[in-house]
């Protein structure tokens, strides 16, 4: 009995303890301050920079809608945002904003954020996180058109290459394609021999707007964008940057949260809404921001040919010619729209303008645009089938496809030989042609490939572009075929000029002259750039 008293006695005791000891941390508690948080937001600018260009990083630390005035800001930077080094400290102005210039060390692209370690008072946190892009301006001299053809400061330009890009349409989030570039620049430069390539990249990449009023853009997307022209400008090749947009549920089902009315739920084709609505949130709105930011980064690079807006898929629906007639006209809308947005905003690139409602048609251009420094562009694909994965032929035969090539009918004539008749004073240029691949000399497809350089020749075109050069995931081109060494031999056929620079003179030697209706062609490999 007693033991039990004793235990009972015991217990009570601990709890009497327990008690106490809870309620004298409540009471602490209750005397400690509460910890305030803090939010940090910071920018970079210019963004992006050139190597060794001091940027600005600015910011502001705030603290229940206040700033937090003298505090220490620390500055990160990191090259693959996984390894961070302290690159500076600075110490907020009295309403918690800061600002110092920092000079990046010499990197393609760079990670910054900021870290603000907290105190007795108030919470540590960490800011947003910047990709800082640095660009190398090209040596490339600028490019622009003067009356019917493309001309740089030495003089007439023609431009000859293939389209480059993914082993998929997708080029990025599901390979690493681009991470070649190097490799592939120097293939097509030193193997191929082209002066130029059409850098295929994707809308759908490119715009992560999650809604049709927000306008959202992925900056490591277009940091390879910047490496792959990097790429080929060090090879001495042009690049026309060219957005693309896929009819397929992969491509473009991004596409429909902020295009909602304007991509077909079941084909993922355009509708008539992408021509026709005009609205702050419409198509061609998003189309203008799209390249006002492609804008940002480029509009100083010269190795940069020029921008290939778009070459929008045709509708999800068949149209009559009348209809057909009027989303043309809405589309050169459309491109005169985006093309004065970007002459205000100070860039001069070249407007490489495709057809719509169909690139292989060129029957309904009836008038110009607007802006004179344009090259209009057209696809040739007619006697092929253009299957998933390399096209079949259809017809290869050299009146048929001269025919198809120069005039009208209902069976898909490109007449664009009519339309180089009818505007005399502007260039033309095949932006994709072929989808022929893995076949032998003399067979079908290089029979179809040889007619169709044939046909070129023998215009006044401004140049042409295969389709296309693409690779897998290791970077292994899978698009071989005889349109490499066909394409070569239509280029070294082409008339050459060679300049001579004496007492400050430019003299000019036209070799060929008669062989094609050329005036001139503009080599690298035969012009100096300085």
């Amino acid at each position: 009995m007693k033991k039990r008293l004793l235990f009972i006695h015991l217990l009570a005791s601990i709890v009497l303890i327990v008690l106490a000891s809870y309620q004298q941390g409540i009471l602490a508690s209750a005397a400690r301050p509460t910890t305030r948080g803090t939010s940090l937001l910071i920018e970079s600018t210019p963004n992006p920079s050139e190597p060794n260009q001091a940027i600005t990083i600015s910011g502001r630390l705030v603290s229940g809608g206040q700033g937090l005035g003298y505090a220490n800001v620390r500055i990160d930077s990191s090259v693959d945002g996984k390894e961070w080094k302290v690159a500076a400290w600075t110490k907020t102005r009295m309403d918690g904003r800061f600002a110092l210039s920092w000079t990046p060390p010499q990197s393609t692209s760079l990670y910054i954020r900021s870290y603000y370690l907290g105190d007795k008072r108030y919470s540590s946190s960490s800011s947003n996180t910047i990709l800082q892009q640095v660009i190398y301006p090209s040596e490339l001299p600028r490019l622009y058109v003067d009356g019917g053809i493309i001309k740089s400061k030495f003089g007439q330009v023609h431009l000859f290459g293939c389209a480059y890009r993914g082993w998929t349409r997708y080029p990025y989030p599901d390979d690493n394609f681009w991470d070649f570039s190097d490799i592939h620049a120097k293939t097509i430069d030193e193997e191929y021999g082209f002066d130029a390539v059409i850098l295929v990249t994707y809308w759908n990449y490119i715009e992560l707007s999650p809604s049709p009023d927000q306008f959202v853009y992925d900056e490591e997307y277009i940091g390879k964008i910047i490496r792959a022209i990097e790429a080929f400008n060090t090879h001495g090749i042009y690049v026309i940057l060219h957005v693309h947009s896929a009819p397929s549920e992969r491509g473009t089902s991004n596409l429909r949260d902020f295009l909602p009315n304007a991509i077909d739920p079941v084909t993922y084709k355009y509708t008539n809404n992408f021509w026709t609505e005009k609205s702050s949130t419409s198509a061609r709105e998003h189309l203008k921001n799209l390249w006002l930011k492609l804008s940002s980064v480029f509009k100083n690079d010269w190795g940069i040919a020029g921008y290939y807006l778009l070459a929008p898929t045709p509708p999800a629906v068949t149209l009559t010619d009348q209809e057909k007639q009027v989303l043309h006209d809405l589309w050169y809308d459309h491109l005169n729209y985006v093309t004065s947005a970007l002459r205000e905003n100070g860039d001069n690139h070249i407007i490489f303008a495709s057809e719509s409602p169909h690139a292989s048609q060129m029957n309904y251009m009836k008038y110009l645009l607007n802006d004179k420094n344009t090259v209009y562009m057209a696809m040739f694909y007619q006697g092929t089938d253009e299957a998933p994965g390399g096209g079949n032929v259809i017809n290869n035969n050299l009146k048929w496809m001269r025919t198809k090539f120069g005039g009208t009918d209902e069976a898909w004539g490109l007449a664009i030989s009519n339309k180089m008749a009818e505007f005399p004073s502007v260039p033309f240029m095949i932006s994709e042609y072929g989808y022929l691949f893995k076949n032998t000399i003399g067979d079908e497809k290089d029979i179809w490939i040889q007619n169709a350089h044939t046909i070129f020749r023998q215009t006044r075109l401004a140049g042409w572009f295969y389709w296309c050069f693409a690779a897998k995931a290791d970077g292994v081109p899978w698009t071989t075929g005889t349109w490499i060494q066909r394409l070569k031999e239509s280029v070294a056929h082409k008339p050459t000029i060679v300049h001579a620079f004496l007492s400050g003179l430019l003299s000019t030697y036209v070799a060929e002259p008669s062989t094609f209706p050329f005036m001139g062609f503009y080599s690298k490999r035969l012009l100096p750039y300085d």
